[in-house]
């Protein structure tokens, strides 16, 4: 198969429009007060586009990359420790330190990429209250990708982080 279609990609163009405001808001699972909408999810480069919503005071859990990540923000404020990213500011991440964003005062909706590669599908390494990592893979995001907040709740979320 041709791997510009493989890709989701125009036939002889490369390029594919993403209509993100037709995708819907979902409550993310796994960080309280947060929404997030995945608009694209490559198996083949292992590469996911996705806008994430941080309510005030969101503390995310503490993760480390086995991927490129950016996170362009798209308005509000977060942090890293004392490291702040305001409206148009981008964090360009590719580091397996640990490290744990979150907001303040201010809610904040970020356009995240993460850029696994060919042949590297793990791209998150998150853990959890009890200090236990677990991975967030390419098929974690795909299982994410077009469905509704009813699908999701359907969904066996640990069965796609083992």
């Amino acid at each position: 198969m041709n791997a510009q279609l493989d890709a989701g990609l125009l036939p002889g163009v490369g390029v594919n429009r993403i209509a993100s405001d037709e995708v819907p808001w979902l409550a993310y699972p796994l960080i309280e007060n947060s929404l997030f909408k995945i608009l694209k999810v490559d198996e083949i480069t292992n590469t996911v586009i996705l806008k994430f919503r941080m309510g005030p005071h969101v503390t995310t859990p503490k993760h480390g990359h086995h991927c490129v990540a950016t996170a362009y923000t798209i308005s509000g404020e977060w942090f890293y420790e004392d490291l702040e990213f305001r409206a148009g500011d981008i964090a360009y991440e590719c580091t397996t330190d640990i490290h744990q964003p979150l907001t303040r005062e201010k809610p904040a909706e970020l356009l995240t990429t993460f850029i696994g590669g060919r042949g590297n599908d793990c791209l998150l390494e998150e853990y959890g209250e009890d200090g236990k990592p677990y991975m967030l893979r390419t098929r974690f995001f795909k299982a994410l990708e077009g469905i509704t907040q009813e699908q999701l709740t359907r969904l066996d979320l640990a069965a796609l982080l083992a």
